[in-house]
């Protein structure tokens, strides 16, 4: 398993992962030789590195202002593959996001995509996993207002409210174990329950004050 800039990802998922890896190491997602010298024949590749800013196309990444998404989320992790690849690893496992096949325009989701394609069309063993949101990167975004005693949402147009069916990090680890072993899946994975944002705030004890303001999308659609 590669290690990198994944501290957006850390927490119960990996918590709970850790426990079973039987190695771990480092590599320049950039520099193809140096994750070859890393990868010594595991069997199986978990591998979910990514940039994390969401910006929209022609937007400047806040996550990096060297790379882009382009470069890490597709050609990087396409660079741990051939690796993998060169030292017998033949099972993969990858973290997406859920609907990648439909984030054309959204650099962040659309690179996941063709990651995604190049590892079904690589002849490799693969399970893909297409989660729809963390509890743990909402609890990160509220946190800072949380302690400030207010919550601000956006409001769209019409008055709608945006839904999450998010998922705790420990039960998806959970569920990367059970199917990690199955071959050629693509598995969307989301929690049982579905909160607006406010009611996510709201349980956090915390008043949403609205802002009137409307949603990136809709504002230019």
């Amino acid at each position: 398993m590669a290690a990198g800039s994944i501290m957006a990802f850390l927490g119960g998922f990996m918590k709970a992962l850790w426990k079973i890896l039987y190695a771990t190491g480092v590599c320049d997602y950039v520099l193809l030789d140096h994750a070859l010298f890393t990868l010594q024949g595991p069997g199986f590749l978990l591998f979910f590195l990514g940039l994390t800013g969401l910006f929209w196309k022609g937007e400047k990444n806040a996550a990096s202002a060297r790379f882009t998404n382009y470069d890490i989320d597709y050609q990087g992790n396409l660079n741990l593959i051939e690796a993998a690849r060169a030292a017998g690893v033949r099972h993969f496992g990858y973290v997406s996001v859920i609907n990648a096949d439909k984030g054309e325009g959204i650099p962040m989701v659309h690179s996941k995509y063709l990651l995604e394609e190049a590892l079904k069309a690589s002849g490799l063993t693969y399970v893909i996993w297409r989660p729809t949101g963390y509890f743990y990167d909402i609890a990160h975004v509220f946190w800072p207002m949380i302690k400030s005693k207010s919550v601000q949402l956006l409001k769209t147009k019409g008055g709608f409210e945006p839904r999450a069916n998010v998922v705790d990090t420990r039960d998806f680890a959970r569920f990367i174990l059970e199917t990690m072993c199955d071959g050629n899946k693509t598995y969307s994975v989301g929690g049982t329950e579905t909160y607006t944002y406010r009611q996510i705030a709201e349980k956090s004890y915390a008043p949403v004050i609205e802002a009137e303001l409307a949603a990136k999308a809709a504002k230019e659609a």
